[in-house]
C-alpha cells in the first residue's frame, strides 16, 4: 500500500469548508430539489400534495451520487479500488448523505451544512490528528 501523505490541519478544514458548502449545494439544494420537482411534474403532484416518498426517493438517489463522488478520495488513500472498498466508501458516505439529505429536506439547507462541515471537522481535523 502506499504511503498518503498526512494533511495539515489547514488543508482538512478547508475541505471541512469546500464539502459543508459546495457538496450541500450541488446535491440537496439542486441534485435533491430536481428530483423531487421532476417526480411531481412527471405525477403531476402540486407543491401542498407532494409525497414523503418523493423525498426518500430523492435523500436515496442523492446519497448514492454523494457516496460515487466520494470514490477519487477513496482512491487516493487506498490506491487501487477493490470490490470491498468502493462498497465501504458508498455505504460510509451514503449513510452519511441519507442524514444530510433529511436535514435538508426537515430543517433546511443550514442544517445539513452545518451537520456536513461538523463531520468533515471530525473526521478531516480532529481524527485525522489523531492519526497523524
Amino acid at each position: 500500500m502506499n504511503q498518503v501523505p498526512s494533511p495539515n490541519w489547514w488543508q482538512g478544514l478547508l475541505a471541512s469548508l469546500y464539502g459543508g458548502f459546495t457538496e450541500e449545494i450541488m446535491l440537496r439544494l439542486f441534485g435533491m430539489t430536481f428530483i423531487v420537482w421532476l417526480l411531481a411534474w412527471i405525477t403531476k403532484k402540486e407543491k401542498d400534495n407532494i409525497p414523503n416518498s418523493f423525498y426518500y426517493v430523492a435523500i436515496f438517489l442523492v446519497a448514492i451520487i454523494f457516496g460515487l463522488g466520494h470514490l477519487p478520495a477513496t482512491i487516493q488513500v487506498f490506491g487501487d479500488l477493490s470490490t470491498i472498498i468502493v462498497i465501504r466508501a458508498l455505504v460510509l458516505n451514503g449513510l452519511l448523505g441519507l442524514w444530510f439529505g433529511y436535514l435538508y429536506w426537515r430543517k433546511g439547507l443550514e442544517y445539513a451544512m452545518i451537520a456536513h462541515m461538523s463531520a468533515d471537522i471530525f473526521l478531516h481535523v480532529l481524527f485525522a490528528s489523531i492519526l497523524y
